[in-house]
């Protein structure tokens, strides 16, 4: 027992495990498509994501400031499906792209509300699968490209330590010959260990 843990279970950043406020979830994620690739691909309905976040506020080695409670450092993994456009018949296809990503996050509300808005930004490496049938012959590109993201969420907490948050973020990937950009959304649920 430390007179900081303490103070964590009072205030509530204390979570499940005592971690101290780690978030761990899993979530639906869509994607809009808005760069030159959008005359080729449809917007992605089909996604999903894990998430790992943990507030500085409490980490080994760092001191339990209290402005700490408003930055985290999180890791994010998704999965996206995005259809091609039809073209006369003349092809068809899909891209798979699996974004995986680290960065950080702000909490700019105070924290005595049941809710914070964070704003978010994230940098990483996409892995990318494009199968497209062109005149009945399959074809198959596959690449490794940077990654990043930035955007803001609404987490809302209950129940001491259950969460759901919604937001939306920039997305960025950089492909070697043409960089795909456009807007990504997701909702989420998991638990504050």
């Amino acid at each position: 027992v430390t007179e900081a843990r303490g103070l964590r279970m009072m205030d509530g950043t204390d979570g499940l495990l005592g971690f101290s406020g780690m978030y761990v979830g899993f979530g639906y994620n869509g994607a809009t498509v808005l760069s030159s690739w959008s005359s080729l691909l449809e917007n992605s309905q089909t996604g999903g994501s894990v998430y790992l976040g943990h507030s500085l506020y409490g980490m080994p080695f760092l001191s339990d400031e209290q402005w700490m409670k408003h930055l985290g450092l999180e890791l994010q993994g998704e999965a996206h499906v995005f259809n091609t456009k039809k073209a006369s018949n003349r092809y068809e296809g899909k891209l798979y792209t699996a974004p995986c990503s680290a960065g950080i996050f702000v909490s700019v509300l105070p924290l005595s509300l049941p809710f914070e808005l964070l704003l978010r930004g994230d940098a990483g490496m996409v892995a990318s699968k494009l199968d497209v049938q062109v005149n009945d012959h399959a074809k198959k590109v596959i690449s490794i490209d940077p990654f990043f993201t930035g955007g803001a969420s609404l987490r809302f907490t209950f129940a001491d330590y259950f969460f759901a948050e919604t937001g939306g973020a920039w997305t960025y990937y950089r492909f070697s010959d043409t960089p795909m950009s456009g807007v990504g959304y997701f909702f989420r649920v998991g638990l504050r260990l």
